[in-house]
């Protein structure tokens, strides 16, 4: 029945049929107060009115069915565990992770990974997490952003959890993921028991896995792998952005040159890392390591990291670093071949940038002190000077 008040709703509003629009009035209302619609708009409506009692039941259902407790931190391992720390290194790309992981990879109780990035794919987002771009607009946005806050895995987790183990030569692990509706707490926590399953099974009690823009996932390593520690390598923004922009220049068809081929973004990037960093400063799961003191003295930097994994240095962490790093490359990261030599100090900086660009770069940087109160400035020439780390005293 399509008569003007026939649908019920409470007043001002009124529906008609679309010819009584031109009405002066209707049923004692206004004609501005008049809704004039059809069968087709009626159809519609009551589509809308639907949907949004589905999305209600479903969110509901999906809460009562377990999402909020996925949320909760994830429970610690039991007594037969034989892993006694995780470990994750992030930065900032081109800030010298790499070298980091293959000096703990050389350690002969840890065992370490290729670069997973796993969790960023689980979450999504990436774009505006770890590059700084501005979020998606328009209902691809929107979707993510009721996903992330359902706790919900991407589309994209499965695949990429395939990927992963098929990486690490164990696809008979691709089966453990599972679940439905597929969580983010659940998607990350089958990774991280796949890992310890790989370490225990070559009798490793520590294990090391490097994806430097985890910085922008934090949150849910932190939530969800248990007793994690963080290796957040920090080196100087001139350094890091020659590097980038070299990276771009050497590599035009790949994701160097879409994710950092202005020297705007990478900028951003290392801002947006170290401003990750100096959120975990004083927390003393988190370790900020300086790049610049490890590459001038490494043996007192890797014992002072030793001691904070609680696992005795082993001298040749420092100069066997090469042989570790061969397992930890995967065909096609070729950009990454120079960890197998001794570290060499280059000023790229001056070398690709004029004055004026050094000048424009310098002033955009964040401070260094937010995460190394001992530095000085954000300088190749100078770099950082001394070390803090979240648990040092």
């Amino acid at each position: 029945d399509r008569r003007p008040g026939a649908t019920g709703l409470r007043r001002p509003v009124r529906w008609t049929r679309a010819g009584d629009a031109d009405c002066k009035r209707v049923g004692g209302l206004p004609a501005h107060a008049v809704v004039p619609v059809g069968a087709a708009g009626a159809r519609v409506v009551g589509a809308w009115i639907v949907g949004a009692w589905v999305v209600g039941a479903w969110v509901v259902g999906m809460r009562v069915a377990g999402i909020d407790a996925d949320r909760s931190p994830a429970p610690p391992a039991g007594p037969e565990s034989l892993i006694e720390r995780r470990c994750f290194v992030v930065g900032c790309p081109r800030s010298g992770t790499t070298l980091v992981q293959a000096m703990l990879a050389a350690h002969s109780d840890v065992m370490s990974f290729p670069e997973t990035k796993y969790v960023s794919e689980v979450v999504g987002d990436y774009p505006r997490r770890a590059l700084g771009r501005p979020a998606s607009a328009g209902v691809r946005g929107l979707r993510t952003r009721l996903r992330v806050g359902l706790g919900l895995a991407s589309r994209t987790a499965v695949p990429s959890f395939r990927r992963v183990m098929r990486e690490l030569d164990r696809p008979e692990l691709t089966s453990t993921l599972h679940g439905r509706p597929l969580t983010i707490a659940r998607a990350v926590r089958a990774l991280v028991e796949n890992l310890d399953r790989i370490a225990e099974g070559a009798g490793r009690g520590v294990w090391v896995e490097k994806t430097p823009t985890y910085y922008a996932y934090l949150e849910y390593l932190e939530r969800h792998c248990d007793a994690a520690r963080f290796v957040h390598v920090i080196r100087p923004g001139a350094d890091v952005i020659a590097s980038l922009t070299d990276a771009a220049r050497r590599h035009p068809n790949s994701f160097w040159a879409r994710d950092f081929g202005r020297v705007e973004d990478c900028v951003r990037v290392w801002n947006r890392a170290i401003e990750a960093s100096a959120s975990r400063v004083g927390r003393p799961e988190h370790y900020l390591l300086d790049f610049a003191r490890l590459t001038a003295d490494p043996a007192t930097v890797l014992r002072d990291l030793c001691r904070w994994l609680d696992i005795e240095f082993e001298p040749g962490m420092a100069t066997d670093y090469g042989r570790a790093a061969e397992r930890l490359l995967l065909p096609g990261e070729h950009w990454k071949a120079g960890v197998r030599e001794p570290v060499r100090t280059e000023d790229k900086f001056r070398r690709l940038f004029s004055e004026d660009e050094q000048a424009r770069i310098l002033e955009q940087l964040a401070p260094l002190a937010a995460v190394l109160p001992d530095s000085g400035p954000a300088t190749a020439a100078e770099g950082p000077r001394g070390r803090r780390h979240a648990g040092s005293s």
